[in-house]
């Protein structure tokens, strides 16, 4: 489960969102990654590439997820995060081959919910 808290917010101080934890959740198509988020969600996109990658881009680039060094799951190999000016990137390498993976929205549920499939 991924953990996030506001560390500061008004017009002319930054807002910081921490991430602590993440969770991979095996279901029977696929995966269901869970990054639960604040009251705020950004924009968020999915795509895989190269069979087993799954690139998360939060378009939000206060959205820290630093914490993520300590990740672990048995469905991931490996998680690597990328800092941009305007954005965050997490790359997810599941162990099993994926076909596709899409953002899933729940307006009551603040955290981001990305589906992924398996071939």
């Amino acid at each position: 489960m991924l953990l996030v808290s506001i560390a500061g917010c008004g017009l002319f101080t930054s807002t910081t969102t921490m991430v602590s934890s993440a969770s991979v959740d095996k279901k029977e198509n696929g995966f269901l990654v869970e990054l639960p988020g604040s009251s705020r969600t950004p924009q968020v996109e999915a795509l895989v590439t190269q069979r087993y990658w799954v690139i998360v881009t939060i378009v939000d680039p206060l959205y820290d997820l630093e914490p993520l060094d300590r990740f672990s799951s048995p469905h991931v190999d490996s998680l690597e995060v990328a800092r941009f000016t305007s954005a965050v990137q997490v790359s997810l390498r599941f162990r099993r081959e994926v076909a596709k993976a899409s953002v899933v929205s729940v307006p009551s549920d603040p955290s981001i919910l990305i589906s992924v499939f398996q071939r």
